[in-house]
């Protein structure tokens, strides 16, 4: 079946081949006279194959895989504003079963575990982001590895 991968990502979400992301290439081909179609496992293979040229096509320039994790950290790494009062809460119950008895989360405190979250979310994906665009994984179809 042609497109198998596209097809599965848009059963698993149907919105991803109108998000500005898929649009912008399907965009991106229309202003350069190219060939593009409405339909939504046309428009995520199109979009695919970008994902494939930008993150596989550049493995020996550090700088293009720098760009792209700024790119992810961006997108997918928790803002300070949003983390939940119920992970400091988690915070205080770790300590507590630790033996620290009961503390309070100042807001010095918050602004240093806020950080680590942070620093760790982004550790966690940059490692993803390395092994999904590396040789490593080249067994693996773009679609998949999305």
């Amino acid at each position: 079946m042609e497109n198998f991968g596209s097809q599965f990502l848009h059963e698993r979400d149907s919105r991803l081949h109108i998000t500005d992301e898929v649009e912008h290439e399907k965009t991106r081909k229309e202003n350069k006279d190219e060939k593009t179609s409405q339909k939504p496992a046309e428009k995520i293979s199109d979009w695919l194959e970008v994902i494939e040229r930008t993150h596989m096509g550049h493995r020996d320039d550090p700088r293009v895989l720098d760009r792209i994790k700024k790119y992810y950290h961006n997108e997918h790494t928790i803002k300070p504003e949003d983390v939940p009062e119920s992970y400091f809460e988690n915070q205080r119950k770790l300590a507590r079963e630790q033996g620290h008895g009961d503390i309070e989360i100042t807001d010095e405190m918050r602004e240093q575990l806020t950080e680590v979250l942070i620093k760790d979310q982004d550790s966690t994906l940059d490692n993803w982001v390395e092994y999904l665009s590396s040789t490593d994984s080249d067994s693996f179809p773009t679609w998949a590895k999305y």
